[in-house]
């Protein structure tokens, strides 16, 4: 890899993807890494105190952390309390009280998760590199990166996001195609993600930058795949997610694990849709996902993240309870029908070229 600074990376080609909302656990990215990938902590969502914690379980370990960027816009009054009487409806279909608009914190807790990476650097157990979702490192968080000897990874989905990363400093891309599950990390929750697959992506990447090393995303579910895309010009390595999801270390829910197991294995099983949070994202495919999906006739909802899964938190929290996925946050990627319940240790093993 090149622009690398800690040689303890060299040969971790395959990296957990970082999966917010709970997949991601340190007992994951630990597994991962002892077994000679690359393991990452998901700080996008969580408080920084939770984040000290996750910091200090990775003592002694070889990691890396990904955070959200600070959110540059807020959605429309307008489109909030639009969905907000939508939702109303949904809960008093099931005669349960409405939540009360959120008061969400744009920033996503930047400044304060940035001083915790230092701090447990400082310490001795912070991160070999630190990515970041929705945006790009500022000249100064690179500045300060390096002073750590921390790697700067930024997750791109296309090539111009691509070209001011790699002028900012960035060490790495992280190219992320339509097949991944999970959040689209465009820069603004009002831009509609690139449509290309992850090859032509990654193609129009290093046409760009060529010099970049960049890390494949999406979609990567196999050892053939991972070698294939390890053979393409800039691709240093490869990140995946839902391989991961039912994993016996991952954290995701027993009402998710439910319904991945139950996913047929066909190209329909998930739908890149605004409804799952109010950004596009890819998951599981539910009668409310379906339809305001990207490309549904309907045209799909407003920008409005992070409200849409604030609002409607409690009720899929009830209707998993009842077996019922009608509103289900089941984010996963194309090959959501082919996870196995398995030691993250095997599925690694699987995956490894």
């Amino acid at each position: 890899m090149k622009r690398i600074y800690n040689d303890a990376l060299v040969g971790r080609v395959i990296s957990c993807a970082p999966m917010a909302g709970g997949p991601s656990t340190p007992e994951l990215a630990r597994t991962i890494s002892e077994h000679g990938g690359l393991g990452f902590l998901a700080g996008g969502t969580i408080p920084v105190e939770k984040l000290r914690q996750d910091l200090h379980h990775m003592k002694g370990c070889v990691y890396a952390l990904n955070l959200f960027c600070p959110q540059r816009s807020r959605p429309k009054d307008s489109d909030i309390k639009a969905f907000h009487a939508e939702v109303a409806r949904l809960y008093a279909s099931e005669n349960l009280p409405v939540p009360d608009l959120p008061d969400p914190d744009l920033s996503n807790g930047w400044e304060d998760k940035m001083q915790a990476i230092i701090e447990a650097t400082e310490q001795g157990y912070g991160p070999a590199v630190l990515s970041c979702t929705f945006g790009v490192f500022s000249e100064e968080d690179i500045q300060c990166l390096r002073r750590y000897r921390i790697q700067a990874w930024v997750t791109v989905t296309n090539e111009q996001d691509a070209a001011i990363a790699a002028e900012r400093g960035a060490d790495a891309l992280v190219v992320q195609g339509p097949e991944a599950g999970g959040h689209r990390s465009t820069w603004c929750i009002e831009q509609d993600p690139d449509e290309r697959s992850l090859d032509e992506l990654l193609k129009a990447v290093h046409e760009r930058v060529p010099n970049m090393p960049l890390i494949a995303a999406g979609g990567i579910a196999t050892r053939a795949r991972v070698k294939e895309l390890l053979e393409l010009p800039g691709v240093v390595g490869c990140s995946v997610g839902t391989a991961f999801l039912r994993a016996h270390e991952a954290g995701t829910s027993e009402s998710n694990r439910q319904i991945l197991g139950s996913v047929v294995a066909n190209p329909n099983a998930t739908v890149a849709s605004r409804a799952f949070s109010g950004r596009v994202a890819r998951g599981v495919r539910t009668p409310f996902s379906s339809a305001f999906s990207v490309r549904s006739q309907s045209g799909g909802l407003p920008p409005l993240y992070p409200y849409v899964n604030a609002l409607l938190g409690p009720l899929r929290n009830y209707f998993a309870e009842r077996g019922r996925p009608d509103v289900a946050y089941c984010l996963a990627g194309v090959h959501a029908g082919q996870t196995q319940a398995l030691p993250a240790a095997d599925i690694l093993r699987a995956l490894k070229p």
